[in-house]
């Protein structure tokens, strides 16, 4: 029996964000190392700040810590993966609905995916969906180098390639060791 209370105080971030370190990332995925939102929110953060000072894009000190925060609804609902919540139209209409009254009821809401477009210019959004998806494909690969074989590890990296290559952010590209006409 687990001693845990999953129960949030409304407005306490702190408490939230400390809840990431018990939601394991890429749940029902068979993967071989331990992997926490907090771990992948964390590593994004420090990728963005990185790639934002390569791409020379001026992001602000709230874009920042947005960035080291932005999975923080996770801990009340959990990692659920992107195919799921994207099933269908009516699917991801009802996990919007889900989450915004859970922001709300939480005193997050700044955390919701409608505010980041409203509150970032085009070229911050992308460097922090790229950095997203970058610490994604890092942490595949460390897989694939520790010996995960399984189909899902290989699609999900799959398409973190595609994706970071779609993005054409040169320095992102050339860091996972790739040109920018393609994959090597």
């Amino acid at each position: 029996m687990s001693h845990f209370k999953h129960e949030f105080e409304k407005g306490n971030t702190l408490q939230l964000l400390r809840g990431l370190k018990n939601v394991n990332r890429l749940s029902g995925k068979y993967i071989i190392q331990k992997y926490s939102v907090a771990e992948h929110c964390y590593y994004t953060g420090i990728l963005f700040e990185h790639f934002a000072k390569e791409e020379k894009i001026m992001v602000t000190e709230n874009q920042i810590q947005f960035v080291y925060r932005h999975d923080i609804m996770e801990s009340i609902t959990g990692d659920l993966l992107r195919p799921a919540k994207k099933q269908s139209s009516t699917i991801q209409k009802y996990w919007d609905c889900i989450e915004k009254e859970l922001a709300v009821r939480y005193g997050v809401e700044e955390y919701l995916d409608e505010y980041v477009e409203y509150f970032f210019p085009s070229d911050v959004i992308k460097l922090f969906k790229t950095c997203d998806i970058l610490e994604l494909y890092l942490f595949l690969s460390e897989e694939k180098q520790l010996g995960n074989k399984t189909d899902a590890v290989k699609i999900i990296h799959d398409k973190c390639i595609g994706y970071i290559y779609d993005s054409k952010i040169v320095s992102i590209i050339k860091y996972i060791g790739g040109n920018i006409n393609g994959i090597k």
